[in-house]
């Protein structure tokens, strides 16, 4: 059970000047993961959309300090939109890909109307399709030790209201050159208690079990939407 947040610091990410990021275009920051050491010493990957891409960070006790070397932006990504960018980043822990990070667009799709990703694989930069079951986009993705990628989805329209669905993927499936197709694990909508889900994260218990812990953005709408935090165990 969550029991609280300690050592907490809350404020803008910086340019190289040091100054905080200034054009609204360049600061929609939508996806981070840690790519190496730990929440104190370490260094991250942080998704842009509007200006898309994304930025390697130090991660210290003095904060966040921007490195200058992030990640190559694939081709394609010149048409996502200015607000369906690297909505999901994560880095494979176990699989075919270990420690190699992975990115999906929000809304980006093949000539098949399939979701696009993309893993950056030593030596190349690989293109990966995600079957497109309904009006969902991507929001986020987690990892698991042996590779396995949960990736949560999530649908809004004014009829309907918002939807949510996590899908499970096995890790070979990522290497296997085709469209993947998931598992749907759960889909929800708002006769069960969820909001504008859009953040994802997966661990172990010490008992073994898969432990999912999903956060809704409320966008700062705060008449209309929530946050709330879910936790599930697989």
């Amino acid at each position: 059970h969550l029991s609280g947040i300690k050592n907490v610091r809350l404020g803008p990410l910086m340019q190289k000047s040091g100054r905080p990021i200034s054009r609204s275009a360049d600061r929609d920051s939508e996806s981070i993961a840690l790519q190496s050491g730990n929440l104190e010493h370490g260094e991250v990957l942080i998704g842009f959309e509007g200006r898309h891409r994304i930025d390697r960070y130090e991660l210290s006790p003095d904060g966040l300090q921007i490195s200058g070397f992030g990640l190559s932006v694939p081709l394609a990504a010149g048409r996502m939109k200015s607000n369906q960018g690297f909505e999901a980043l994560t880095i494979l822990k176990g699989g075919p890909f270990k420690g190699v990070p992975i990115a999906f667009s929000e809304r980006l799709y093949d000539k098949a109307r399939n979701h696009t990703g993309w893993i950056w694989s030593p030596g190349a930069l690989r293109t990966i399709h995600l079957k497109n079951v309904g009006a969902f986009d991507i929001t986020d993705i987690a990892s698991l030790d042996d590779g396995t990628l949960f990736v949560l989805e999530r649908s809004f329209n004014w009829i309907e209201g918002v939807k949510m669905r996590l899908v499970r993927i096995e890790p070979d499936a990522l290497a296997s050159g085709h469209t993947i197709e998931g598992e749907t694990l759960i889909e929800a909508d708002l006769n069960d208690n969820i909001d504008n889900m859009e953040g994802l994260a997966v661990t172990r218990t010490k008992t073994g079990d898969i432990l999912i812990t999903m956060i809704s953005d409320d966008n700062f709408n705060h008449f209309v939407q929530r946050n709330v935090l879910l936790q599930f165990l697989l």
